[in-house]
């Protein structure tokens, strides 16, 4: 329905310029202008668009200002863009890229701070079990691990000091004395 409605809106906006331009014969002089921002403007002033003003500008009776002509336009737009810079478009942040703006902004609201955690740890066994071939392992922080693969390089006593590390996909690895990993699941 929005699509109808534009193409009918352009539609309307195209035969009147062509009815307008063709009645006269001429086109409108801003047409002349190479310059995109200068056209741009001169078009701007032609049809009723006000400039910006400035957030600072002092209230006082607005003085008559001199109608401008294209070469004036073209002048004063080369003066405030210069050749040397082109204009860059305002680029978004790449972090944000294939979120929707909806998400972007909530993203932006919640703004929630964590801790960076260790890659590792190390800790001293206190308790050892095993069930059907695999250990379940008390360390002193409290911490509870059990062995989720079956690897019998593996031995771990009381008294022997481990290192947990993360692995990939969210899995976690502990070392043994005897330098062999083997991936574990935190109990408690």
């Amino acid at each position: 329905m929005k699509s109808l409605l534009l193409k009918a809106a352009l539609l309307a906006a195209c035969s009147y310029a062509g009815i307008t331009a063709g009645a006269t014969g001429t086109t409108h002089e801003c047409s002349r202008i190479v310059e995109d921002a200068a056209r741009l403007a001169c078009y701007d002033q032609a049809f009723g668009k006000a400039a910006p003003e400035p957030a600072a500008a002092p209230v006082s009776a607005p003085a008559p200002t001199p109608t401008p002509t294209p070469a004036t336009v073209a002048v004063a737009a080369a003066a405030a863009t210069p050749a040397s810079a082109p204009a860059k478009p305002a680029v978004a942040p790449t972090e944000d890229f294939g979120f929707k703006p909806a998400e972007v902004e909530r993203k932006k609201e919640v703004v929630e701070v964590k801790p960076e955690e260790p890659n590792s740890i190390s800790a001293r066994v206190t308790a050892v079990e095993t069930r059907q071939d695999k250990f379940i392992a008390t360390l002193d922080n409290g911490q509870v691990w059990s062995q989720i693969e079956l690897d019998t390089r593996v031995r771990l006593a009381a008294g022997d000091t481990v290192t947990l590390r993360r692995a990939i996909f969210g899995s976690y690895l502990l070392i043994g004395p005897q330098g062999v990993a083997t991936r574990v699941k935190r109990r408690e």
